[in-house]
């Protein structure tokens, strides 16, 4: 059986997992500002699977109903045979993830922030970002029917915004940058 809960990357107190938790309310009671948080949390997964059938799902901490029916993942492998010829790395291969629906390696974690959501009653997901992080939960979050936030500075690659905007997310662009 796999289960997974919140662990205090400080104290290492667990928690059960809350959308409304972010950090141990005990280690961050000494929270100064402007230094890093205090209390991190951390999900832990406990259990164990066996078997040679492993579904990813269960990995998880969001039951798989609550995804959005949108094919994200099972991206190739790429064998780059002139690294094997050339350097002998004959092991190594090279994961696609730009044949995602959005094109972006973002989209894997997109999919679970939106199931997350679901799973818990949110129905408006708000990001940062600096562009790519945001277009993919644009296309996630329209797929799932979510409403989608983004916060991006104003010198995001336009390519990025029109994106985002195509997938029907509302875009704040920031006078700034990231940080």
């Amino acid at each position: 059986m796999i289960s997974f809960n919140y662990i205090c990357s400080e104290c290492g107190k667990r928690f059960k997992i809350d959308p409304n938790l972010y950090v141990c309310p005990r280690c961050a009671k000494g929270q100064e500002d402007n230094q890093p948080l205090s209390g991190v949390l951390d999900v832990e997964l406990q259990g164990t699977i066996e078997g040679n059938n492993i579904d990813v799902a269960k990995f998880l901490p969001v039951e798989k109903s609550f995804f959005p029916s949108f094919p994200v993942g099972n991206t190739p492998l790429w064998k780059p045979d002139a690294f094997f010829n050339e350097l002998g790395f004959h092991s190594l291969y090279i994961k696609d993830d730009g044949v995602n629906p959005t094109s972006s390696f973002k989209d894997r974690a997109s999919f679970l922030v939106s199931a997350f959501a679901k799973q818990n009653g949110i129905e408006t997901i708000v990001v940062a970002s600096t562009g790519n992080a945001g277009s993919s939960m644009a296309g996630i979050g329209a797929a799932a029917g979510q409403k989608v936030i983004l916060f991006l500075p104003e010198s995001a690659p336009p390519a990025k915004l029109i994106q985002a905007l195509q997938y029907g997310a509302t875009v704040y662009p920031v006078d700034g940058n990231y940080d």
